[in-house]
């Protein structure tokens, strides 16, 4: 099974040790809850978070809803999440 719940200090370790091994990096990315309504809405059996990078070399993360057969739902896809820093 995908995706497990972690505890709060699990969760802040993690993060922790992502920011201090990648300072000056993007953070975090915020998407609104309507993203995820838009991926759900489809015949939506996973939702796959893939690395991007931006044409102004800005790391992002992009997501895609894919199907029982893990196929991409490309009409589905979303970015244009806000990069922490600086929304955050």
């Amino acid at each position: 099974m995908f995706g497990q719940r972690i505890n709060q200090d699990e969760f802040d370790a993690m993060k922790e040790r992502y920011q201090k091994n990648n300072p000056g990096k993007t953070q975090s990315v915020i998407f609104s809850r309507e993203t995820f309504e838009r991926l759900l809405k489809h015949n939506t059996e996973h939702i796959v978070v893939f690395f991007g990078e931006t044409t102004d070399n800005v790391q992002t993360v992009m997501f895609a809803a894919v199907d029982k057969e893990k196929k991409v739902l490309y009409a589905s896809t979303e970015d244009r999440g806000g990069p922490c820093p600086p929304y955050c």
